[in-house]
């Protein structure tokens, strides 16, 4: 059965009305009808809460079984977001007095609202932390208004609501609050957290100022820190400070610009400015003022040219701001053997750098020779009492206009004879520091008294036999030094010469006729000069060189061993004489001689070598001494060897130049005691050869002479 307008209403009939039943007899059996407490749901109660609790509203009704309850149980609870009430009404059929009835109430939710602060509006000038905090606190304004009894609304923003940014700007947020029951559209709300700008603050930069020249630095300096003192903050958040971008340093008093720019940042560092003026000194470009002195163009000596004097000069000038200094740049001095000219460079400053040439020229010449009394010199008693030229002595007699004398010997000259007596002169050059052309000259004479008709003393040198070369032998002009000196006074004439030089044993011997001239008597006096060259080769560059590790064993070097020697009288020659293989050892023996066959061994020990150069036979022990004799010698062309023992092997003879040059080789066997060699059909040159004869395990090398 349908509900009318949510009230039902039952009736009991009577028993009439209830199949036959007498009433009477019912109604004392019913105790009467029961309903339950009216029932109002909690304020935005769940749908699922309102069925529950209905149907349990509904299950507590009693009436009896004769009642029409499906039409209970029809029965729909109200719905949560329009509410409603719905009540039932049991009549008692019995006795009316027992009716009852009972309601169940949903009452409607009320709509969502939110509680929205006003917008908010802080700084300028603030910190992000401060900001920070201002909007927290903001938000926490925002707030449900809560009016149900269960399942409040819920609110929140959307988003993710932040700070604007400390130097100026603006948040917008939406507060939402919703209706948890869903009956609802959700409640909004929008408001703006705003941060006023940080203004840049407002500087005062003073104008820039035009110093005049001429301060002092003192006073530039104080009108600079006066105009810094001018920059100022006028208007800016607290706190805001004013500085330089460098430190200002105040230009120098000879003029000049200084800019300097002021700043200043407010302390949250969102406003700047900036400003810049410029402090100039106006420049100080005037040179001193005066006149330069005049030199003197009639000196006679250099000496009389003053010393330079820059304070004296700079006394002649003044300058626009006061302070005058003096420099001497450079002295010019042009010399023309008496003739001179001298100019002293100034420069005459102020303290800013300007400043003024000055030159000044001194000039003259000196035309007087020295003055002063030559000495005499005298009679002696021989040549050897002449006194040896003294110029010193000579200048010490002589005085010069501008200063220093000099003297020096131009001739020593002598004229006469023993016999008729002698005359030496010393003949001087007496000048000054100004060139030869004021020179005098002074000659000093020395007599000897005539010897008259007694002989000139003197014996023959002896003869001089230790020289070491032949090149030592002096010549025919220094030998008839030596017999003059022999004899004083007398005359030597060279009358012949002889010369015995094999180039090792050499003897010469010079013959002059000595004439005493006060006598004429005529002596003749040979003087002999010999020697011999007995000095080998020395090892005065490097000597016999050291040996190399190599994978290839090189060559043998001759040249570069003879190259590590020198000798006194001739040229270094060497030769291989022989090679010895030890293990992976080569040694290589090298005889180094001079131009006189005076010898020397050199060993060279190279390691490691796999393949062994070499066109010589390799020697398996230190090669011996091969005992021959080769005559006649000197040889006109046939020459015998001789040996001292037969060892029927093959021997290699060579001839090789005094320059190591071999001119001549020939392969000979060792069958008789005396081989012949024919030299003259060979072309060679007369003159000396080294013979060398070499057999496998011994050499010899003899000096052999060529004379066709």
């Amino acid at each position: 059965m349908k509900h009318f307008n949510k009230i039902l209403r039952i009736a009991i009939l009577a028993a009439a009305c209830c199949i036959g039943l007498a009433a009477p007899q019912e109604a004392q059996a019913r105790s009467g009808e029961e309903c339950p407490d009216d029932v109002v749901m909690p304020l935005c109660s769940w749908q699922s809460d309102i069925n529950r609790e209905f149907a349990r509203w509904k299950s507590k009704f009693d009436y009896d079984d004769c009642d029409i309850s499906e039409d209970l149980d029809d029965l729909k609870p109200p719905k949560k977001c329009t509410g409603g009430t719905v009540t039932v009404v049991l009549d008692d059929c019995d006795n009316p007095s027992d009716n009852c009835q009972s309601s169940f109430t949903v009452v409607k939710p009320p709509e969502p609202e939110g509680d929205c602060p006003s917008d908010k509006t802080i700084g300028p000038c603030v910190t992000q932390g401060e900001v920070e905090k201002a909007f927290k606190d903001w938000l926490d304004e925002f707030e449900v208004v809560d009016r149900c009894d269960v399942n409040n609304d819920i609110g929140g923003f959307q988003g993710y609501p932040r700070a604007p940014d400390f130097c100026g700007g603006s948040t917008t947020v939406t507060y939402v609050v919703k209706n948890k029951i869903d009956c609802y559209e959700p409640f909004t709300c929008t408001r703006t957290f705003t941060v006023l700008p940080t203004e840049d603050p407002v500087l005062f930069c003073p104008p820039d100022p035009m110093l005049p020249a001429c301060l002092s630095q003192a006073e530039v300096q104080q009108e600079f820190q006066d105009w810094l003192g001018q920059f100022a903050v006028v208007d800016a958040c607290p706190g805001t400070v004013g500085r330089f971008t460098f430190p200002p340093q105040a230009p120098g008093k000879c003029g000049g610009s200084v800019s300097v720019t002021y700043t200043a940042v407010t302390p949250n560092g969102c406003g700047m400015s900036f400003c810049s003026s410029t402090f100039t000194v106006a420049p100080d470009n005037e040179p001193p003022m005066g006149t330069c002195p005049a030199g003197a163009d009639d000196l006679t000596c250099l000496s009389e040219v003053p010393e330079p004097d820059a304070d004296a000069i700079a006394a002649n000038y003044t300058d626009n701001c006061g302070i005058v200094i003096g420099v001497l740049t450079s002295v010019e001095l042009d010399e023309d053997d008496c003739d001179f000219t001298v100019t002293h460079n100034y420069r005459i400053y102020d303290d800013c750098g300007n400043f003024t040439p000055c030159s000044i020229t001194y000039s003259g010449g000196d035309d007087v020779p020295p003055t002063g009394t030559c000495p005499t010199g005298g009679q002696v008693a021989s040549l050897d009492d002449v006194p040896t030229p003294d110029p010193d002595f000579i200048a010490n007699n002589y005085t010069d206009n501008c200063g220093q004398v000099w003297a020096q010997v131009l001739s020593t000259s002598q004229t006469g004879s023993a016999c008729t007596g002698l005359t030496v002169t010393h003949t001087y050059s007496v000048g000054d520091n100004c060139g030869k052309d004021n020179n005098v000259i002074c000659a000093v004479s020395y007599t000897v008294a005539p010897n008259g008709t007694a002989p000139i003393s003197g014996t023959c040198p002896a003869p001089v036999t230790n020289l070491q070369c032949w090149d030592d032998v002096p010549t025919a002009a220094q030998a008839q030094v030596t017999m003059q000196n022999a004899f004083p006074g007398a005359t030597a004439v060279l009358i012949g010469s002889t010369n015995t030089n094999n180039y090792c044993t050499f003897s010469t011997a010079y013959a002059f006729s000595v004439t005493d001239p006060c006598t004429g008597n005529r002596t003749i006096c040979v003087l002999e000069y010999s020697g011999q060259d007995l000095t080998p080769p020395a090892p005065t560059n490097g000597g016999c060189p050291a040996g190399v590790t190599a994978s290839v064993v090189p060559d043998p070097d001759p040249a570069g061993v003879a190259a590590g020697y020198t000798d006194n009288c001739s040229s270094v020659h060497a030769y291989r004489v022989g090679t010895t293989l030890s293990g992976m050892n080569v040694t290589y023996h090298y005889r180094v001689y001079d131009d006189c066959d005076n010898s020397v061994v050199c060993s060279v020990t190279h390691t490691g070598g796999i393949a062994r150069p070499g066109n010589g036979p390799a020697d398996t022990g230190t090669p011996t001494a091969l005992q021959l004799k080769a005559y006649p010698n000197p040889t006109s062309g046939e020459l015998f060897i001789e040996f001292g023992e037969l060892s029927y092997e093959t021997a290699t003879v060579t001839l090789s130049n005094l320059y190591g040059q071999e001119v001549f080789r020939r392969i000979m066997t060792l069958d008789a005691p005396t081989q012949q060699l024919n030299l003259s059909g060979e072309g060679l040159s007369n003159g000396t050869y080294l013979l060398t004869v070499r057999t496998q395990d011994a050499y010899t090398t003899q000096k052999i002479v060529l004379n066709r």
